[in-house]
């Protein structure tokens, strides 16, 4: 993910729906829009869902998916730690 060295990643959720079988070796692609980057480096938390999407060799999608992640400040993380 593409978050500042100032800010800790967390995944909060994945969902995994395995819709058929494979066949052949399978690519993955998973993105943020522009909107969504610009969040994570403008934003002190928060958090922002990603679409998996993942290929087959015939052009299937055999598995659909679906990541939330969230951002933290580490100096936010830290001062929770503290209390």
């Amino acid at each position: 993910m593409n978050v500042p060295d100032t800010h800790i990643p967390l995944i909060k959720s994945m969902n995994v729906d395995f819709v058929k079988r494979c066949q052949g070796d399978i690519r993955v692609k998973a993105s943020l829009s522009d909107e969504d980057f610009v969040r994570i480096h403008e934003e002190d938390r928060g958090d922002v869902t990603v679409q998996v999407h993942v290929e087959d060799e015939s052009g299937n999608e055999p598995i659909k998916a679906e990541m939330i992640w969230a951002w933290v400040n580490k100096n936010r993380a830290r001062q929770k730690k503290d209390n």
